[in-house]
């Protein structure tokens, strides 16, 4: 379920690792799939570097467990309330929360980030 969206989120969450804006395991990607009412969040507590696509997290809008054996992240209601929030007309966006010295939330369409 929602595999490309999966190995997105998974690849975004070890981009953060690599450029040096996330540490432990603090911090996160998710993505929306607008058309499904579904997201896709990093799993809770799983150092980056053993992220891989079926350890992320699929939830409906209402914060529920579609598809994954992993807890989500504990910043997964936040990730939720921006997606309720957000311009709906748009298919699909990403949500950082970065946690440093204090919270620092991006938006951006998912086309619009590169990877690699």
């Amino acid at each position: 379920m929602l595999e490309e969206l999966k190995e997105q989120v998974c690849d975004m969450n070890k981009k953060l690792l690599e450029l040096g804006i996330v540490e432990f395991t603090w911090g996160n990607a998710s993505a929306i799939d607008r058309d499904k009412e579904l997201f896709v969040i990093k799993p809770s507590g799983v150092p980056y570097d053993k992220l891989t696509p079926k350890k992320m997290v699929v939830l409906d809008l209402d914060g529920n467990i579609i598809d994954g054996t992993l807890k989500p992240s504990i910043d997964t209601y936040t990730h939720l309330e921006i997606y309720k929030a957000f311009d709906k007309k748009n298919k699909k966006y990403v949500a950082l929360k970065i946690i440093e010295k204090k919270n620092l939330f991006i938006f951006n369409q998912i086309e619009n980030i590169r990877i690699s």
